[in-house]
């Protein structure tokens, strides 16, 4: 074993092909190693499918939304031509979706 190593202890598993198959579909969906996902099993942690390319297309979308609203906003700050607290709010509900989509999928 190796100094300092944290997992220290193995154990053999034995699987049919039907399981073995659904092990092998999870981790790829997932994007993780197979220890990683009989980890996140025994600890009840979530196991989340990773999201497909269209998805992170989407997401860098809605960023550069995001970028544009707020040189938007500062164009028209300098211009004294927005509601201030109006702009907030609604910059805050735009941050909200945008951790909310990550949280999930992410």
């Amino acid at each position: 074993m190796q100094k300092g190593r944290k997992r220290n202890n193995q154990f053999l598993l034995f699987l049919d092909s039907k399981e073995l198959k659904k092990l092998n579909s999870d981790c790829k969906r997932a994007n993780i190693s197979k220890a990683e996902y009989i980890r996140r099993l025994i600890m009840n942690k979530e196991i989340k499918e990773q999201p497909n390319e269209e998805f992170f297309y989407l997401l860098s979308k809605l960023v550069e939304i995001e970028n544009e609203m707020r040189t938007l906003f500062h164009k028209a700050d300098t211009l004294n031509m927005i509601d201030k607290d109006f702009y907030k709010e609604e910059a805050d509900k735009w941050n909200y979706l945008i951790t909310q989509i990550k949280m999930k999928y992410l």
